[in-house]
């Protein structure tokens, strides 16, 4: 567990600071390391149940940073949780967030390997397939619509239940439709419930994709 730990910390705190230059996020972290834990060394060691307390305080406080749209703070957060306590019983849920808050900044490279070191190193999380709606997300957003369309299948096949469905549809859906396959698209999109948050969205590009393949089916007439 110990090795595990430590190369869990290794994967953070070097290749993250590497792949998108965030060091000073780290410089931040080992000065309040500095700072606050020599004295409270002096005072007494730490117990695991008081560290996991004090995770799961500094987590909350993240997922508010995360909701009011702070992101940079939220993952700042998310870091000091990984470096001092790695053996965390929450920290997919905090790899999760991290994931989350560089796609919000559209740190997509970043994020898509937090993403994939979730799926790959803890499979047996309940993160793993939101991990995977935001695979597809992120391949989306990048226009590799092949790639999303390919989570599409995996998590439809993988998942089917999970919460965020409607927008595993969505994505799918609009990826089928930037690559002309309008057919799909609808079929897709369609299945979109219409209390969604993505029904606006989905119905237009919907009507859009029911135009241009008659103008398509047209142009083949002519």
């Amino acid at each position: 567990m110990e090795k595990k730990s430590k190369k869990l910390r290794l994967y953070f705190q070097l290749n993250y600071a590497i792949l998108i230059g965030l060091l000073p996020i780290f410089w931040i972290g080992n000065s309040w390391k500095t700072s606050q834990a020599a004295p409270q060394k002096e005072q007494h060691q730490l117990t695991d149940l008081e560290l996991e307390h004090a995770a799961s305080k500094l987590l909350t406080k993240s997922q508010a940073y995360f909701e009011k749209g702070e992101y940079w703070k939220a993952a700042q957060d998310m870091i000091l949780i990984m470096d001092y306590y790695p053996d965390y019983s929450r920290l997919d849920e905090v790899i999760y967030t991290l994931g989350n808050c560089l796609f919000q900044m559209e740190l997509f490279k970043a994020s898509e390997k937090i993403y994939r070191y979730l799926i790959l190193n803890i499979r047996n999380s309940s993160f793993v397939p939101y991990a995977l709606y935001g695979l597809e997300r992120i391949y989306y957003e990048t226009k590799q619509y092949e790639r999303a369309i390919e989570y599409f299948h995996l998590l439809r096949k993988r998942f089917p239940n999970i919460t965020v469905d409607e927008g595993i549809y969505y994505y799918g859906g609009l990826s089928y439709f930037y690559l002309e396959d309008y057919d799909n698209a609808i079929l897709i999109l369609s299945a979109i419930d219409n209390k969604s948050e993505y029904w606006g969205y989905a119905l237009y590009t919907r009507s859009l994709a029911y135009f241009k393949k008659k103008i398509s089916i047209m142009l083949l007439q002519t």
